[in-house]
């Protein structure tokens, strides 16, 4: 036989002693045997790979005879037992036989009765469960605890007594031969030597000996009964006992090697385990703290844990875990390689994202918006000055992210195939809800891998882009956050900024080339529709159109977008950034002065012919000190912008699809938003008010009752307090005239309104036959609208219904509007929402909200916010953001 021990050393250190005891048989072979080639066997010591231990095993040597006695051409049931039959009546060799497994007789002894060794009386019918090595932790085996299934961990151990018989008989061999057996017969002797110690310990224990002498006498009787019938057995099944032999015994070797090895694996994996999930725990607080490189170092640390703790389970073998891994009772070798598995990819993509997010983290993105940088690097540092693209840097940061996607997706699939039932009870909760975290991580890698999309083509790394971009006056509000007195452009190309122009919107519609009839509420202003106030539809994607149309038509050349800004975003980046001293015009502009001294210099201080000049000089300043900012600053800079974005304060429109869809997506598109509820959205332009929206605040009140035939009855009450008429600027003390559009669900009825202003504004010029044209959507909201009540229009726009009317505000004055309407909109199954939308531009609008609840009524569940008064629910809140309102009753 083999002459395999017992070892703590790895499956791969075994091999290679193999390797090197088939590599010396193989030279004493080569020697008798020219014909004979060298036995070569690759790999040994290393981590195991697919298909290598089959590939092993067809290298180790085997009898010349083997595959023409033992292989079978068919694996069938009968073919199976006929082979069985047919080896188990030939008659066998026994030299030969123990000879083919490494073994030999050292003394022939008769069939007829057992084989005896000196010093060892009394042992007989010995059947070995289990294994005895020179191993110093596995001596006097059978008195140690029984094998215990290391791989099923927590499960209860099962005991494998070894059954002993005692037999008279004995027979000797010469010591002459004793000194002459092979490593393996001499590894018997041991093992039997230490079962006779154990044995004639036990002998002595007086409480025994009463069960011994009975125990011996009926199993010497026993003998006598059946040896006969015992020995002829024997004789004929001599073959089927060695080959069970030859299969059994290295099986039990091997049993010890994995319960000895099991038992240091499962410690070793449990230590590691624990290891991995503090430095995990670790990276989670230090990600909170924006610590990317550390959070990266402590990744890779849980990484290095797992790989250790992997490295235990591959030294159980491959090739084990994959053939045994299904089996009742080790589905928790399984359990634990996915988990361990699972926790690898986690970490690696932990650690490449923290990477990848400590790298933009440094970079001051908004560097990249001065064009200044283009030509010298100022605002980058190190190898960044030698490309100032952000393609290259987003393009790595995409594929980092593709990288990390795969590492998750691949743990998710190693979770899912995981039962929670192998887990430990006190652990369950916290793998499953672990489990359940995986989509959000994919959500997350999705998101960041969209954006990246999104900034990628935003920055023309695909083709060139050129963007229109609106700087919105929301003192002046007009319906997508403000009136536009001054544009810019904005061109990309190959992921860097090319130019920044901006200019006075004025000059660009003093090019336009033809004379279009503006909306009948700015014909008293303005005999004619430009760019300026092209943004008149609230659905701010409508509005974008329009301008890039008008742009076209002022000589301008095709752009690919357009952006809006107010400037409360610059005044907060103001706060972040410090003051910019504009020394030609004798003024330092700051967050607390920005607004109020532009508009003072436009209106009162500046050259006529030139009176946004003040916003060019400003804009090249502006830009070199955001690409001066460190990191701290510049992500108080995003966080700004980010919140001006769902504040309604940036829109984008673009013509690019998939860069529309992601400003959809992101509440960046100012779209009226179609919802299959109640629906809400008021609406002011300021018509030749100066900048007084500056000073006025607006309030709103929504009373709704579900009327006798099921409609929805609204009372809406508008209010706007004009707190100017005191400033020391002008523009602060003059009326406030604003056009209001209500945006209500289409198909509602105007009940009623009181207190709007009945005005008599009259278009500045007859547009019959002086050659203006129509603009046709303009055409087509106009010539449906109707007049319910003096003063009043009602029309479709956006498909929405619409109640326009004016309202006059003077300074030191408060007014108030209300409507009653109806909305075709059914309460189904006691289900209600309102989807109240903010109009762009606007601040915090103070707003309340009450639902009556039908009689017998009650709530089952409603809208965080809503309290309960009486038979109403109601709710006061602000419009810093579009609210939703729920209410489901019975």
């Amino acid at each position: 036989m083999f002459d395999i021990r017992p070892t703590i050393k790895s499956a791969g250190f075994i091999f290679s002693q193999i390797k090197r005891e088939l590599n010396l048989q193989a030279q004493k072979t080569q020697n008798l045997e020219s014909k004979k080639t060298k036995t070569v066997i690759e790999k040994t010591g290393t981590l195991p790979e697919e298909n290598y231990w089959e590939e092993l095993m067809m290298k180790l040597p085997q009898r010349p005879d083997f595959p023409k006695k033992y292989e079978l051409t068919t694996f069938s049931k009968g073919a199976i037992l006929k082979e069985l039959e047919r080896t188990m009546s030939e008659s066998i060799d026994v030299n030969a036989e123990l000879a083919s497994v490494g073994g030999r007789i050292h003394q022939q002894i008769s069939s007829g009765s057992r084989v005896k060794f000196v010093g060892h009386q009394g042992v007989d019918d010995i059947e070995p469960t289990n294994i005895v090595s020179n191993n110093e932790n596995l001596k006097n085996f059978w008195n140690s605890v029984a094998v215990e299934s290391v791989f099923a961990v927590g499960s209860e151990a099962k005991s494998i007594v070894p059954e002993m018989g005692s037999d008279e008989q004995t027979q000797t061999i010469h010591a002459a031969d004793v000194h002459q057996h092979s490593p393996a017969s001499r590894e018997i002797e041991i093992w039997l030597e230490n079962l006779q110690k154990n044995r004639e310990l036990l002998s002595h224990n007086p409480a025994l000996e009463k069960g011994k002498r009975l125990s011996a006498a009926k199993s010497k009787k026993a003998f006598f009964k059946g040896g006969a019938k015992w020995s002829s057995w024997f004789r004929f099944n001599r073959k089927a006992m060695v080959f069970v032999a030859s299969i059994a015994l290295p099986g039990l070797l091997i049993l010890g090697l994995v319960r000895h090895r099991g038992i240091w694996a499962r410690n070793n994996i449990i230590q590691n385990g624990n290891n991995a999930m503090a430095n995990l725990e670790e990276a989670k607080r230090k990600l909170e703290d924006l610590s990317f490189i550390g959070a990266a170092d402590s990744f890779a640390l849980a990484y290095d844990d797992l790989n250790r703790a992997s490295g235990t389970l591959n030294q159980l073998g491959a090739s084990f875990l994959s053939v045994f891994g299904e089996l009742p009772g080790l589905n928790k070798i399984k359990t634990a390689n996915n988990l361990v598995e699972a926790g690898q990819s986690l970490s690696k993509a932990g650690e490449n994202l923290s990477l990848a997010f400590g790298t933009l983290y440094k970079t001051n993105l908004l560097a990249f918006l001065d064009p200044s940088v283009g030509s010298s690097g100022r605002g980058l540092s190190g190898s960044q000055k030698s490309s100032v693209s952000i393609s290259k840097l987003l393009t790595e940061f995409k594929d980092i992210l593709n990288f990390a996607d795969k590492n998750i997706n691949r743990a998710d699939r190693l979770l899912a195939d995981i039962d929670a039932a192998t887990i430990p009870s006190d652990k369950q909760e916290l793998f499953i809800s672990f489990k359940n975290k995986i989509p959000e991580f994919q959500r997350y890698i999705g998101e960041a891998a969209d954006y990246s999309d999104f900034l990628l083509k935003l920055v023309g790394s695909d083709s060139p882009k050129t963007y229109l971009i609106l700087l919105q006056n929301n003192s002046e509000l007009r319906p997508t956050g403000g009136f536009p007195g001054t544009y810019g452009l904005i061109t990309f190309e190959n992921g860097t900024l090319k130019k920044i122009f901006v200019e006075d919107i004025y000059r660009a519609d003093a090019n336009l080339k033809e004379n279009i009839i503006p909306p009948i509420p700015l014909q008293h202003i303005t005999p004619s529709w430009g760019m300026r106030d092209a943004a008149w539809f609230a659905d701010f994607p409508t509005s974008a159109r329009k301008v890039m149309e008008f742009y076209k038509l002022d000589g301008g050349t095709e752009v690919d977008g357009v952006l809006t800004i107010t400037p409360d975003v610059i005044a907060k980046i103001f706060e972040i950034v410090g003051p910019i001293e504009m020394s030609e015009y004798g003024l330092t502009l700051g967050a607390d002065n920005f607004l109020t001294e532009i508009q003072n210099e436009v209106e009162y201080v500046a050259d006529r012919s030139a009176p946004k000049q003040i916003l060019t000089d400003l804009q090249p300043k502006f830009f070199e000190r955001l690409a001066q900012q460190d990191k701290d600053q510049w992500l108080a800079i995003f966080n700004i912008i980010s919140e001006a974005v769902k504040q309604k304060h940036v829109l984008a429109y673009f013509q690019n699809s998939d860069l529309e869809n992601m400003a959809l997506k992101n509440e960046l598109s100012g779209e009226i938003k179609h919802v299959g509820g109640d629906y809400l959205q008021v609406v002011f332009a300021n018509v030749k008010g100066s900048k007084t929206d500056f000073v006025t605040e607006n309030s709103m009140n929504l009373k709704t009752e579900i009327g006798v035939d099921g409609a929805l009855e609204h009372t809406l009450k508008i209010n706007r307090a004009h707190n100017g008429g005191g400033s020391k600027y002008g523009f602060y003390n003059r009326d406030n005239p604003a056009y209001i559009k209500v945006y209500v669900p289409k198909g509602s009825s105007l009940e009623s309104i009181q207190g709007h202003s009945i005005t008599d504004f009259k278009s500045l010029i007859n547009y019959d036959n002086i050659g203006f044209k129509r603009d046709q959507d303009l055409a087509r909201v106009e010539d449906g609208t109707t007049r319910p009540f003096a003063g009043v229009d009602a029309f479709e726009e956006s498909g929405k219904t619409v109640f326009g009317f004016w309202l006059i505000t003077k300074p030191q004055q408060t007014k108030s509007v209300v409507l009653k309407y109806s909305t075709p909109f059914m309460v189904a199954d006691g289900k209600y929402n309102l989807l109240w939308q903010k109009q762009s531009g606007t601040g915090q609008d103070q707003i309340s909200f009450s639902f009556k609840l039908p009689e017998g009524e009650n709530v089952l569940n409603q809208s965080a916010g809503l309290q309960t008064i009486g038979d109403n629910l109601v709710l006061n809140s602000d419009l810093s953001i579009d609210r939703e309102i729920n209410i489901n009753f019975r």
